[in-house]
């Protein structure tokens, strides 16, 4: 049964509008490895490190990323005894639609219930554009289509 906390975490999307910094990046794999270094951060609780990596590394610019960020620290100090320790992270899997668009889905690992976390990006012509990222508590939509 979903808590109130558990609601909430459901609503908290982060997107960021991109304004891609020199042209975005070459290949799927340049995306993967800023994406595993940005997870480290999570993994140890330093989302605002997370997403000036992605803002730096990426060029992912929101006028309320700030607050989004703050928001996002909040919920997770709010659920912290609920999703228990953190353990790991997980690469679960990654998707691509006709070369235009590219998700990468990771799973934070904590000692009493996961966070899913999902990097999306676009390529317009001959480079990945980060496009945004987007967190929740719902491990059983790693199951959907």
């Amino acid at each position: 049964m979903p808590t109130r906390v558990t609601k909430l975490l459901l609503v908290v999307t982060l997107l960021a509008a991109c304004v891609p910094s020199l042209g975005g990046i070459p290949d799927k794999a340049a995306a993967r490895a800023i994406c595993d270094r940005a997870m480290e951060k999570i993994l140890v609780d330093d989302v605002s490190g997370a997403f000036d990596l992605l803002k730096a590394e990426l060029g992912a610019a929101l006028p309320e990323m700030d607050a989004l960020v703050m928001q996002t620290v909040t919920q997770r100090s709010v659920a912290a005894s609920r999703f228990g320790k953190a353990i790991g992270v997980a690469f679960i899997k990654e998707e691509e639609v006709g070369d235009i668009v590219l998700r990468l889905t990771y799973v934070e690992k904590r000692s009493n219930h996961g966070y899913r976390w999902q990097f999306t990006f676009y390529k317009p012509n001959d480079r990945w554009l980060f496009d945004g990222v987007k967190w929740d508590d719902r491990l059983v939509g790693l199951f959907e289509p």
